[in-house]
């Protein structure tokens, strides 16, 4: 397949998995009626046609690559049988599989299927808190042809996806397990359990959790090295790079006008509303760790777990409660041209990642 075509297929993808949550959505909602079926078979009907539906459009082409540039590394860590010393439960998890499944492709496989039905249900499980259409399509443009390539780190972004409907779910304290368990199969979303036992025991020690979190980062900017090094993990440490040229994080900053215009516009409604506060936080560390993406490779990892809750969660939550319909409606649609720019911005670099072409 070339270049050309692969680009086809993916936006074929995101059309048509897209188009099949919308209509099961709507019909479970009573917005699309199937003459001569009672209302609550044709809901019946959309749950186990229509989502079945999406959830093949993306795994039926995730299956079937062998692309990605990391990939031959997944195949041959799997055929070896071979432990690492970083991010151990995906080693594990990696050697349990080949015990009972030879081929590689099998047993990767497996762990795509696992991450896709963990990311895609935490969203369809809050359909009565959030617009499900929006943040399905905020996942498959800004978020899932990452999986293509970045399978060990896709996999514990799925326990965040957890995490953060525990959250919305008002389950907070629950949201620890799933958060906790990230960084078991990639320690960069460590960073979200911090955050999120910060923002617990901000009410009660504001002074102490700011202090903390101020001295923390500081400390971080200034020597990533050493904090690597706290925690013994060399394949972090050797992914930091200091560039000569310093960048002003220009695309970090573009990147992050959307969602603070989002935040602007709902501070009045949502000012006291722990969700809001959320968003506020996880963006600003977003801004911070994309920005030391520039200077810290892993940093930019950290951001891509970061992420998930501001694209998928929280403007399709806004979207979801807001009873002013203008607004809602141009929220809507501001959102949806966010999402087609930042696949654009991703799709850049589908060459670099060798999901493109597609094979």
């Amino acid at each position: 397949m070339n270049t050309t075509q692969t680009h086809l297929m993916y936006i074929a993808i995101i059309m048509f998995s897209t188009a099949s949550i919308w209509i099961a959505e709507n019909v479970n909602m009573g917005i699309i009626h199937i003459e001569g079926i009672r209302k609550r078979h044709t809901t019946t009907l959309a749950r186990i046609i229509f989502i079945p539906i999406a959830y093949l459009i993306l795994l039926i082409p995730l299956l079937k690559r062998t692309c990605g540039i990391d990939t031959p590394v997944y195949y041959f860590d799997y055929s070896h049988d071979r432990i690492q010393s970083f991010d151990i439960m995906f080693s594990y998890l990696l050697m349990y599989l080949h015990r009972y499944i030879l081929d590689p492709k099998v047993g990767l496989g497996i762990v795509s299927v696992i991450t896709v039905v963990l990311s895609v249900s935490s969203i369809i499980r809050l359909r009565e808190r959030i617009d499900v259409t929006l943040a399905f399509f905020a996942y498959v443009t800004c978020i899932y042809f990452f999986s293509y390539n970045y399978m060990r780190m896709l996999f514990a972004v799925s326990f965040v996806f957890i995490g953060y409907s525990f959250c919305i779910n008002d389950k907070r304290k629950l949201a620890i397990i799933p958060f906790a368990i990230a960084p078991l199969f990639h320690l960069s979303a460590i960073i979200v359990l911090i955050i999120h036992i910060a923002l617990l025991n901000l009410k009660k020690h504001k002074g102490i959790v700011i202090t903390l979190g101020v001295i923390g980062l500081l400390a971080f900017m200034a020597k990533p090295m050493y904090f690597f090094s706290l925690i013994n993990v060399e394949r972090y440490s050797s992914q930091i790079i200091i560039n000569q040229h310093v960048s002003l994080g220009i695309g970090t900053i573009v990147r992050m006008i959307p969602i603070a215009y989002f935040l602007w516009e709902y501070n009045k409604e949502y000012r006291q509303d722990y969700r809001y506060m959320w968003l506020v936080v996880f963006t600003f560390a977003n801004v911070i760790f994309s920005f030391l993406g520039y200077f810290v490779g892993s940093a930019s990892r950290i951001s891509n777990a970061i992420l998930v809750f501001q694209i998928i969660y929280a403007v399709p939550l806004f979207v979801k409660e807001d009873e002013n319909i203008e607004r809602r409606e141009t929220t809507r649609v501001m959102f949806l041209i966010y999402c087609i720019w930042m696949y654009y911005i991703i799709s850049k670099n589908f060459e670099t990642m060798a999901i493109v072409p597609y094979y």
